[in-house]
Protein backbone atom coordinates (compact mmCIF):
# COMPACT_ATOMS: atom_id res chain seq x y z
CA UNK A 1 0.00 0.00 0.00
CA UNK A 2 1.29 3.28 -0.92
CA UNK A 3 1.57 6.27 1.93
CA UNK A 4 1.49 9.12 -0.70
CA UNK A 5 -0.99 9.47 -3.49
CA UNK A 6 0.61 9.02 -7.03
CA UNK A 7 2.30 12.16 -8.06
CA UNK A 8 2.42 13.55 -4.53
CA UNK A 9 5.62 12.10 -3.28
CA UNK A 10 7.72 14.94 -1.22
CA UNK A 11 10.66 14.84 -2.84
CA UNK A 12 9.30 14.93 -6.40
CA UNK A 13 6.76 17.83 -5.67
CA UNK A 14 10.11 19.54 -3.88
CA UNK A 15 12.47 19.20 -6.80
CA UNK A 16 9.72 20.33 -9.47
CA UNK A 17 9.30 23.37 -7.49
CA UNK A 18 12.66 24.14 -7.16
CA UNK A 19 13.63 23.66 -10.62
CA UNK A 20 10.95 25.42 -12.03
CA UNK A 21 11.71 28.66 -13.53
CA UNK A 22 10.65 31.09 -16.63
CA UNK A 23 13.56 29.12 -18.78
CA UNK A 24 13.11 25.41 -17.47
CA UNK A 25 10.21 23.44 -17.50
CA UNK A 26 9.56 20.32 -15.11
CA UNK A 27 6.38 18.08 -15.71
CA UNK A 28 6.10 14.90 -13.83
CA UNK A 29 5.96 11.48 -14.02
CA UNK A 30 6.82 11.41 -17.84
CA UNK A 31 6.46 8.48 -19.88
CA UNK A 32 5.34 4.76 -19.12
CA UNK A 33 5.37 1.59 -17.14
CA UNK A 34 8.55 0.88 -15.61
CA UNK A 35 10.17 3.26 -17.67
CA UNK A 36 8.76 6.77 -16.41
CA UNK A 37 11.03 9.18 -15.26
CA UNK A 38 9.98 10.96 -11.71
CA UNK A 39 10.96 15.15 -13.40
CA UNK A 40 11.32 15.77 -16.77
CA UNK A 41 13.02 18.81 -17.42
CA UNK A 42 13.32 20.56 -20.66
CA UNK A 43 12.92 24.37 -21.91
CA UNK A 44 10.19 26.11 -20.40
CA UNK A 45 7.20 26.19 -23.25
CA UNK A 46 8.56 23.19 -25.27
CA UNK A 47 7.76 19.50 -25.10
CA UNK A 48 10.66 18.14 -26.00
CA UNK A 49 12.44 17.42 -22.24
CA UNK A 50 16.04 16.27 -22.14
CA UNK A 51 16.68 15.83 -18.56
CA UNK A 52 15.23 12.78 -16.82
CA UNK A 53 15.85 13.03 -13.47
CA UNK A 54 15.04 9.49 -11.23
CA UNK A 55 14.33 9.83 -7.15
CA UNK A 56 14.26 6.86 -4.66
CA UNK A 57 10.37 6.90 -4.54
CA UNK A 58 8.63 4.35 -3.97
CA UNK A 59 8.10 3.72 -7.06
CA UNK A 60 11.85 3.21 -7.54
CA UNK A 61 11.98 0.54 -5.23
CA UNK A 62 8.98 -1.60 -7.39
CA UNK A 63 12.13 -2.63 -9.40
CA UNK A 64 13.46 -5.19 -7.49
CA UNK A 65 16.53 -5.88 -9.38
CA UNK A 66 19.17 -3.48 -8.56
CA UNK A 67 20.68 -4.02 -11.97
CA UNK A 68 17.38 -2.91 -13.59
CA UNK A 69 16.78 -0.33 -11.18
CA UNK A 70 21.11 1.33 -11.65
CA UNK A 71 21.63 0.48 -14.87
CA UNK A 72 19.18 -1.14 -17.16
CA UNK A 73 16.19 1.73 -17.07
CA UNK A 74 18.87 4.69 -17.27
CA UNK A 75 20.87 3.07 -20.11
CA UNK A 76 17.30 2.77 -21.98
CA UNK A 77 16.39 6.45 -21.52
CA UNK A 78 19.91 7.67 -22.28
CA UNK A 79 20.07 5.23 -25.54
CA UNK A 80 16.79 7.55 -26.63
CA UNK A 81 18.39 10.88 -25.96
CA UNK A 82 17.90 12.05 -22.32
CA UNK A 83 20.73 12.81 -19.94
CA UNK A 84 20.03 10.41 -16.53
CA UNK A 85 20.14 12.13 -12.72
CA UNK A 86 19.75 10.42 -9.67
CA UNK A 87 18.19 12.83 -7.04
CA UNK A 88 17.79 10.80 -3.59
CA UNK A 89 16.13 12.13 -0.58
CA UNK A 90 18.81 11.53 1.26
CA UNK A 91 20.81 14.13 -0.26
CA UNK A 92 17.55 16.27 -0.85
CA UNK A 93 17.42 16.43 3.04
CA UNK A 94 21.53 17.12 3.94
CA UNK A 95 21.83 19.92 1.49
CA UNK A 96 18.86 20.68 -1.05
CA UNK A 97 21.05 23.77 -2.73
CA UNK A 98 23.87 21.48 -3.94
CA UNK A 99 21.55 18.78 -4.97
CA UNK A 100 19.39 21.27 -7.38
CA UNK A 101 22.88 22.76 -8.59
CA UNK A 102 24.01 19.02 -9.40
CA UNK A 103 21.15 17.93 -11.00
CA UNK A 104 21.20 20.93 -13.88
CA UNK A 105 24.49 21.57 -14.14
CA UNK A 106 27.33 19.85 -15.67
CA UNK A 107 27.86 15.97 -14.18
CA UNK A 108 30.26 15.98 -11.41
CA UNK A 109 33.08 13.38 -10.67
CA UNK A 110 34.12 13.68 -7.23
Amino acid sequence: MSRVADGEDPLIEALAQRLATPQLGVIRHLGQSKLRCDLAVGTAGSSDYQLAILTDSENHYTLVDVVDRYVTRPEILRSAGWQVRFALAKDWLTDPDRLTTDLCGPPRLF
